[in-house]
């Protein structure tokens, strides 16, 4: 029954025993949002109802806009366009975010958000957990992303919500996403002559009438470009490298999110690796913080005489997080890559430094503290190779002093101290991942081949090397439960 809007959305948000709904149409003008709220507020049968509803225009905000329909900005009056334009530029003051995270991390993360120092200083609020690998939050303030982003240990994206609607799946998928975006944001504003955006598609499930993220990014990737065109006379240029603004996009059950990467990637590469090579099974750096985090280490490091071990270590991730997290080293602080924050258009560049300085102070404190415990971190892999990236990687992080290596069989290794905790990845062999490639060098296609040209001997050989590894993963765990008796 509305009237004085084309396009009008109704989005509910339960709030304890409140449901407060958000009336918006495409680009409101701030004298008819009031218009319709009261309309809407006379119209309604329900006294009480009538009653509670607050009759006030709050300023567009992304957060709540709902747009659907073709874009309301075409055929209309020049001045009113220009009206709507300003006024769509005015963003909420709460900014709100989607934190990702390995799947059955997600409390350990919200744990991480919800520290007191954290809280404090940033006032986060609402953190919630609401879905495997998804953890979100809001602000009043944009420092609260740069803190995230900075000092979170088991996080893998933190994503600042730039746009969210739910899209009509009436329509063809194609262009609804094309309106919505392009109309969604100043995207001239928010980059910058020379800069440069990218896409990156986050989720994308159970959505109406399209199937493919590929399209999706297309449609998202042209209709920024074809804004910026308009506004300028020419398309962005295509990123060489990191883009200047890494935008993010997710699309469930026909509802199209756009984000601003804060950290233009994942944030387990925390910067300790460098160009070095990999050990082909080493652990993700943010899972191992978020075990470690489950494990409790953050508190055992605290107390007198803490030794953590770690008997098959590998490349070391084990050590040098649990290193960090002892020292209370933020992970962000080793980082070598640019912030692509620090390239946008709403960049306070007086918050970053002071969330920067407060985090190196934290680290300064913490290395005292764990000097104060004489705490050992012990690690030993009977393989040189990998202990040589381990050392590296330590290095390059600044914990080298803290982690005690060693070159021997674990079941041969008595650790210079009764570990106070043992963390381990060891091998789990080729049981976990049946049909893949047991040898992890050539593929299904060319095993085929080799077993047609080889018959009865190909079978013969496969059998064999999968005893072997078969034998050499028991003959492991024995060694490690060997470990664990005698030294534990």
């Amino acid at each position: 029954n509305l009237s004085g809007a084309q396009r009008v959305k109704v989005h509910s948000e339960h709030r304890g025993s409140r449901t407060v709904l958000y009336v918006a149409s495409q680009l409101m003008a701030r004298r008819t949002a009031l218009a319709m709220l009261q309309q809407l507020s006379c119209c309604h049968t329900s006294p009480a109802w009538r009653q509670s509803i607050s009759c006030s225009a709050a300023r567009p905000s992304d957060r709540i806009r709902q747009i659907s329909g073709r874009s309301a900005g075409r055929g209309r009056p020049q001045t009113e366009r220009r009206t709507a334009e300003s006024s769509a530029r005015n963003i909420s003051s709460q900014q709100s975010y989607l934190v990702t995270c390995h799947p059955g991390l997600e409390e350990v993360t919200a744990e991480e958000l919800r520290q007191p120092w954290l809280q404090a200083q940033h006032s986060l609020q609402d953190v919630q957990a609401v879905a495997p690998g998804r953890v979100t939050f809001w602000s009043d303030s944009a420092a609260a992303g740069y803190a995230a982003a900075l000092n979170l240990r088991s996080a893998t994206r933190v994503l600042h919500l730039a746009h969210e609607e739910q899209l009509n799946p009436q329509r063809a998928a194609g262009d609804t996403v094309y309106e919505s975006t392009r109309e969604a944001l100043s995207w001239h504003e928010w980059l910058a002559p020379q800069q440069t955006f990218g896409i990156h598609c986050l989720h994308f499930y159970n959505n109406s009438n399209i199937t493919n993220s590929q399209l999706v990014g297309r449609r998202i990737r042209d209709a920024i470009c074809d804004q910026v065109r308009d506004a300028r006379g020419r398309r962005p240029a295509p990123p060489e490298g990191l883009p200047d603004l890494p935008i993010v996009f997710q699309m469930l059950n026909d509802k199209l999110q756009l984000f601003r990467d804060l950290g233009g990637g994942s944030l387990h590469k925390r910067g300790y690796r460098g160009n070095a090579a990999v050990h082909k099974a080493a652990l993700n750096e943010a899972a191992a913080a978020g075990l470690l985090l489950i494990a409790g280490w953050q508190d055992k490091c605290r107390q007198p005489g803490a030794t953590l071990a770690d008997p098959m270590c590998g490349s070391g991730t084990f050590l040098i997080e649990a290193a960090l997290m002892a020292t209370q080293t933020a992970p962000g602080l080793l980082r070598e890559t640019p912030w692509p924050f620090v390239n946008w258009h709403d960049y306070s560049d007086k918050s970053w430094r002071k969330i920067v300085r407060d985090a190196e102070g934290r680290a300064q404190e913490g290395r005292q503290l764990w000097a104060d415990t004489e705490g050992r971190l012990l690690g030993n892999d009977i393989h040189r190779g990998a202990l040589n990236l381990a050392k590296d990687a330590a290095s390059v992080a600044t914990v080298a002093k803290y982690i005690n290596f060693s070159n021997k069989s674990c079941a041969d290794w008595i650790p210079k101290r009764t570990p106070t905790m043992v963390v381990a990845n060891p091998p789990w062999g080729v049981r976990l991942l049946p049909g893949q490639d047991q040898a992890g060098s050539s593929s299904r296609g060319e095993q085929r081949q080799q077993q047609t040209r080889g018959g009865r001997k190909w079978e013969q050989q496969q059998w064999q090397q999968q005893q072997e590894e078969e034998d050499d993963l028991a003959d492991t765990w024995q060694q490690l439960s060997i470990f664990l008796k005698q030294q534990c």
